[in-house]
C-alpha cells in the first residue's frame, strides 16, 4: 500500500508525501500529479489516487452480472468485515488504464478491454465508487474492479475514462478535454 503520511488541500489538487524507493517525494493528486525529488521535477497527468476495494468475477453462477451486482455484494462483505482497502493511483492513458503502487504498475487494462465504467455514489460505507468491468480477449469472464475515489471523484474518473475509451475507438472528433492528456 501507498504509505502517505500528511495531506494538505491546495485548491481542486491534494499534496501528499510519500516514500517511493529510497527517496521521500511530494505527490499532488489533481488535475494532474508532480513528483519532487533530487532530480528536476517529472510531471505525470492524469494519476488519481484511488483505494481498490475488491475484483469480483462477473459470472452467472455467484450471481453477477452487473456492476450493480457487484456493488450489492461490496455491501454485503462490507457488512461483515470482510473489505481490505489497498491505496494506489489509477493512470488514465490514451490507450490504457493502470493502477500503480508506490513502487510498481501493477495491472494495466488496455481501452479495448473495458466493457463498462460506471460511478456509484454513496453506495453503503463508501460515497464515491468507481465500477471498471473489463474483459480481455483471452478472458472467459469479465472482472468488475470497484474502487473507493476520495481526491478525485468517482463521476470524474468515469468521465475520463469513458471519453479517452471514445477517443481510442476514433471515427470522430476528440471528446476528452485537453486539460486531461
Amino acid at each position: 500500500s501507498l504509505p502517505w503520511t500528511s495531506a494538505s488541500e491546495r485548491g481542486a489538487s491534494t499534496t501528499m508525501r510519500t516514500r517511493l524507493g529510497t527517496k521521500w517525494r511530494s505527490v499532488s493528486v489533481g488535475p494532474s500529479i508532480t513528483f519532487g525529488c533530487a532530480r528536476p521535477s517529472v510531471t505525470v497527468r492524469l494519476l488519481r489516487a484511488a483505494q481498490h476495494l475488491s475484483t469480483l468475477a462477473l459470472e452467472r453462477k455467484a450471481g453477477l452480472l452487473t456492476a450493480e451486482d457487484g456493488v450489492r455484494r461490496l455491501r454485503l462483505l462490507d457488512a461483515k468485515g470482510k473489505i481490505w482497502t489497498q491505496d494506489m493511483l489509477l493512470r488514465v492513458r490514451r490507450h490504457d488504464v493502470s493502477l500503480l503502487d508506490a513502487d510498481t504498475e501493477l495491472e494495466v487494462f488496455p481501452l479495448s478491454s473495458v466493457q463498462q465504467c460506471q460511478a456509484v455514489m454513496n453506495a453503503c460505507g463508501f460515497d464515491s465508487i468507481l465500477a471498471l468491468v473489463c474483459k480481455d480477449s483471452g478472458q472467459s469472464k469479465a472482472d468488475l474492479h470497484l474502487f473507493q475515489c476520495d481526491h478525485v471523484k468517482a463521476h470524474l474518473i468515469r468521465a475520463d475514462i469513458q471519453s479517452a475509451v471514445t477517443d481510442a475507438k476514433g471515427g470522430g472528433p476528440k471528446k476528452r478535454p485537453d486539460v486531461l492528456k
